[in-house]
C-alpha cells in the first residue's frame, strides 16, 4: 500500500522539530501574562448538538464495491440532514475495519446486507462516517433524529455515537481538573494526554441503563490554534477563528474573547437515541461535577502573546516528485501535532511564493525538499535557509476559507473579523493578517526572499525571489552623491533584459541600469555602490 501525503510530509518535518516553536511548553495560566484564578466555569450556553458519529455495514473483500458503498453512506446522509432542516460543516468518512459484533450493527442489518452483496466474496466490515453540525440546538437534533434514524437504518446506517455540548466562560489545564475529578471520586480519568495535550481532559461518567458516556472539557482556542482534528498530524483552523461561517458559534467567540472559552462535551454511545431530559439530566450531572473546579480568565490575546513569543522560525517542505507543498508554524511535542498545511498540484515557483507569504518577519526559514522512492522510503535532497527581506513589516498569511493558499477577506460572504479583534495581534514583528485586495499566484510575493549564509555578517544576502514591479529605476530612487549598502540582492530578467534587483540597507529597492555601472568588492558582492 502507498503511503498517504500527509505520513511523508509528517515524517519530514519530524527531523526539524528543534527548529519550531513548540507550545507544549504553554500549561500554565499563572505565568508571566498573570491569569486571574477563579472558582468554577460559568455562562454556560445552551446545550447543542456538534457531532454524530454512524457506522455502516461493507463488503471489505472488494475495495472497488467498498468505496463506491461509501459514497452511497455519504450521499444517504446529506440528503437526510438536508431534509431534516440540520445544518452540518461536514460529512466525513473516518476509518474502516473489520466487523466483529453485533454491538452497534445488528445481526439482521448485517445479515440482509450480505445477502445483498452475495454475487461475490463477502467480508464483513464496517465505515465510520462523522457528521459535524452548525451550532443545532440539542432539542431540535433530538427531534429531528427520532424521524431521521429509522430512514437511515432501512439504508443500513446506525447511529454509533452522539455529542451534547455547552461552551462555558473561563478556561482550565489537565493538572488542576484532574486534581479536582480525583477529590470528587473520579477514578474512570483517561490517560490520553498524549492524544489531546494539557488543555483537556477525559472521563467516564458512572454507567447505568446501558449508558457509556464519555465527558470531556477542554480549552476550545487552544484547541483551535493547536489541532486541526484529534486523528490528523497536520494542520489549520485559525481562519475559523476570524472566519467562521456557524453564526452562534461567532457571537460566542466574541462573547467570550476576554476571559477564555472552554466546551464542555459529552458522548454517548450506542444506537439508541434518548429523550431530551436524559441528555440534559447527565449535562446537568457533569456540570455540578466540575463546580469549584480551578479556573482561569485568560483572554484570547495573553494566549496567543504565549506562544507568539516562542516562535523563533518555521518550516517547509517541497516534493518536486510529487508537487505536494507543506508548512509548518508551531508544533506541540506532547501531542505531535503541527500547525501548519499542505497543498498538491504545487509548481516550484508557487512553493518559493507560498514561502515567501506564509513566513515570519526577522525570522529564519527553514526550506527542505525530498523524494520517495517506489517503496515509499523519503530522503532528503535540498536543505536552505532563507529569511524575509531586512527591515521586512509584511503580513504572515494563515490559509483562508475552504483552505485556499491565496485567502482574501472579500472572498466571504459573511461577516470576517481581523485577527487583531480575536486577540491575534502583532507580537515582535509577527502579523497574522490576510489581505484586503485581491491577490494569487501571479501577484507579487508578500516579501522578499533572501538566502542565509552562515557567513551572513560577511556577505550580502542573496535573493531567491523578486518581483520586479516592486523595484524602481536607479535614477529614480537613489539620490546623488550618497553612498548606498547592499543589504541584499539577486539577478532577474526585466523586460527581456537581465538586472540586479538590490534591497539596500535602509530598505530602498533598486532596479540596477546602466546608472549603477559597477560594483567593487569581492565576487560576494561585499561592497557599496558608487554612482558614476
Amino acid at each position: 500500500m502507498s503511503r498517504s501525503k500527509e505520513s511523508i510530509i509528517n515524517e519530514i518535518l519530524n527531523k526539524y522539530t528543534q527548529n519550531l516553536a513548540d507550545v507544549g511548553q504553554c500549561v500554565h495560566p499563572l505565568g508571566r501574562l498573570g491569569a486571574t484564578k477563579r472558582k468554577g466555569f460559568t455562562r454556560f450556553s445552551k446545550m447543542f448538538c456538534d457531532s454524530m458519529v454512524f457506522w455502516a455495514p461493507v463488503n471489505s473483500a472488494d475495495e472497488k464495491v467498498k468505496g463506491k458503498f461509501i459514497g452511497k453512506y455519504l450521499a444517504d446522509l446529506r440528503e437526510a440532514f438536508g431534509k431534516a432542516d440540520l445544518p452540518y460543516d461536514s460529512i466525513k468518512s473516518l476509518h474502516s475495519g473489520t466487523l466483529l459484533d453485533h454491538e452497534y450493527i445488528s445481526a439482521d442489518i448485517q445479515t440482509a446486507h450480505a445477502q445483498e452483496n452475495s454475487n461475490g466474496p463477502y467480508s464483513a466490515g464496517f465505515v465510520s462516517i462523522k457528521v459535524s453540525l452548525y451550532h443545532c440546538r440539542a432539542k431540535k437534533v433530538v427531534v429531528a433524529m427520532a424521524s431521521i434514524l429509522p430512514v437511515l437504518r432501512k439504508r443500513y446506517l446506525v447511529l454509533h455515537d452522539i455529542d451534547m455540548t455547552h461552551d462555558c466562560r473561563y478556561v482550565s489545564t489537565r493538572t488542576y481538573l484532574e486534581r479536582h475529578l480525583k477529590a470528587k471520586g473520579i477514578s474512570t480519568i483517561v490517560n490520553d494526554r498524549g492524544r489531546v495535550g494539557d488543555h483537556c481532559v477525559t472521563w467516564f461518567a458512572s454507567a447505568d441503563n446501558a449508558q457509556k458516556i464519555r465527558c470531556k472539557v477542554y480549552n476550545k482556542l487552544v484547541q483551535m490554534l493547536e489541532s486541526a482534528d484529534v486523528r490528523k498530524s497536520l494542520g489549520s483552523r485559525m481562519e475559523d477563528i476570524v472566519a467562521n461561517p456557524d453564526e452562534k458559534f461567532t457571537r460566542t467567540l466574541l462573547g467570550h474573547r476576554d476571559h477564555g472559552l472552554s466546551r464542555l462535551e459529552l458522548t454517548f454511545y450506542g444506537s439508541r437515541l434518548h429523550p431530551l431530559a436524559v441528555y440534559q439530566d447527565r449535562m446537568d450531572d457533569a456540570r455540578r461535577l466540575l463546580d469549584g473546579c480551578t479556573t482561569f480568565d485568560y483572554s484570547y490575546e495573553q494566549h496567543w502573546i504565549e506562544r507568539a513569543e516562542l516562535i523563533k522560525a518555521m518550516v517547509a517542505v517541497y516534493i518536486p516528485g510529487s508537487k505536494v507543498f507543506a508548512y509548518c508554524h508551531w508544533w506541540n511535542s506532547t501531542t505531535r501535532k503541527k500547525y501548519g498545511y499542505m497543498w498538491s498540484k504545487v509548481s516550484a515557483p508557487l512553493a518559493m511564493h507560498l514561502v515567501a507569504n506564509y513566513s515570519f518577519n526577522d525570522r529564519p526559514i527553514y526550506y527542505v525538499e525530498a523524494k520517495v522512492s517506489e517503496n515509499g522510503t523519503v530522503e532528503v535532497t535540498k536543505e536552505k535557509i532563507y529569511e524575509r527581506e531586512p527591515g521586512c513589516k509584511a503580513k504572515t498569511l494563515v490559509p483562508g476559507g475552504s483552505k485556499g493558499m491565496f485567502p482574501l477577506y472579500a472572498l466571504f460572504d459573511r461577516e470576517v473579523y481581523k485577527f487583531a479583534d480575536m486577540g491575534i495581534v502583532p507580537v515582535d514583528n509577527i502579523r497574522i493578517r490576510w489581505p484586503k485586495r485581491r491577490h494569487h499566484k501571479e501577484s507579487a510575493p508578500l516579501a522578499v526572499l533572501v538566502e542565509h549564509r552562515p557567513d551572513d555578517g560577511q556577505y550580502v544576502k542573496y535573493m531567491r525571489n523578486m518581483h520586479s514591479s516592486t523595484f524602481g529605476s536607479g535614477y529614480n530612487v537613489l539620490e546623488p552623491g550618497r553612498i548606498y549598502t547592499i543589504a541584499a540582492a539577486g539577478l532577474k530578467k526585466f523586460r527581456g533584459t537581465l538586472y540586479w534587483h538590490i534591497i539596500m540597507d535602509c530598505g530602498t529597492r533598486v532596479r540596477a541600469g546602466k546608472s549603477l555601472f559597477r560594483s567593487k568588492g569581492t565576487n560576494d558582492m561585499k561592497c557599496k555602490l558608487v554612482q558614476e
